[in-house]
């Protein structure tokens, strides 16, 4: 089987589509969308699958409806969601974990989220760790700011600080998780 474009998982638009609802800029929000964007957001639930070229699109515009005084808004949005994603009984295990073992998770899961790309995750020193996902081709830049927002999500839970540099090569983007 040859995989010719990549999917994503709905779970975050599904998750984005209920705060425009909410805040009543639906109408505002379809608007220009290509048949092809308005058909997955349509069914945008968040067990559903999608081209990444159809969703990225609707997470600059989401995030500049929703976060309209936002220096960054889909960065912004992005750790909005996240830490609204994470239930109670996710929070308790995040706060016991350790920041190495968060990053190896978050690269175990990285195919239910993606069709494509392989995920790993290393210790470089005691206070770096490397997520690193590679065999990706034309990774867009907007799913390295998703993933920094999700990355601060969860150290934020920890109450630990961390900064985020990402570096990318090829068909790889490397993020370099500094903890404070």
């Amino acid at each position: 089987m040859v995989i010719t474009e990549t999917m994503i998982k709905l779970s975050d638009l599904s998750q984005i589509k209920k705060m425009i609802i909410k805040k009543n800029l639906e109408e505002k929000f379809i608007t220009g969308l290509t048949d092809s964007q308005r058909s997955t957001y349509d069914r945008a639930m968040p067990v559903g699958w999608a081209p990444i070229d159809d969703v990225c699109p609707m997470y600059v515009k989401a995030g500049q409806l929703l976060m309209p005084s936002s220096f960054n808004p889909v960065l912004d949005l992005f750790k909005l969601t996240s830490k609204e994603s994470y239930n109670t009984i996710y929070q308790i295990f995040v706060r016991l974990a350790t920041p190495e073992s968060i990053i190896k998770r978050a690269a175990a899961i990285w195919d239910k989220n993606y069709n494509r790309g392989i995920a790993t995750a290393r210790k470089d020193s005691d206070n770096l760790i490397v997520f690193t996902v590679s065999d990706l081709p034309n990774f867009p830049d907007i799913l390295i700011t998703t993933t920094n927002a999700h990355i601060y999500s969860i150290f934020e839970i920890c109450k630990r600080k961390v900064n985020v540099r990402t570096k990318r090569r090829h068909d790889e983007v490397m993020w370099l998780v500094e903890l404070l």
